[in-house]
């Protein structure tokens, strides 16, 4: 029967050196995959919207393979869930205005006005969902690059 040694030392060192590989690797195709979902929220949902919105739409590293996509605006969760039908009152005026209404060209003013809601974009579910997908199939073909 045919002895095997083995080199423990060496055998570590080039398990260390893979096991460093694939973090690396993983860490790079998350954050890649984190950049490109920033470019798609920033430029497919607020496209033709406001430029604030678009330019706050940032990355965030938590840690390593660990990234946040963000909208750092007051106002994202509107954004992204909607608002509901609401009434608008001047506070700090005696009316709000001026505005056109009814089709016509005179300016009128109001001291409230109903504002019928906002659709939501939902991208952060929408997003999610995308990204689900795709995370574990770039984190399997960055282990399978590092293992050859």
């Amino acid at each position: 029967m045919p002895r095997i040694s083995v080199d423990a030392r060496e055998l570590l060192k080039k398990f260390t050196k893979a096991t460093r590989d694939i973090g690396r690797r993983v860490d790079a195709a998350v954050r890649d995959l984190a950049r490109e979902t920033r470019n798609r929220v920033a430029h497919d949902y607020w496209r033709n919207r406001t430029g604030y919105t678009r330019s706050r739409t940032v990355t965030e590293r938590l840690g390593r393979a660990h990234y946040r996509v963000a909208v750092r605006v007051p106002w994202a969760g509107v954004l992204d869930k909607g608002s509901p039908p609401h009434v608008i009152k001047a506070r700090h005026a005696q009316a709000l205005g001026p505005f056109r209404s009814g089709g016509g060209r005179k300016r009128r003013f109001a001291k409230s006005v109903k504002h019928p809601g906002t659709r939501g974009f939902y991208f952060s579910r929408k997003e999610a969902e995308r990204v689900k997908g795709l995370l574990a199939a770039r984190a399997a073909e960055a282990v399978r690059g590092a293992l050859k």
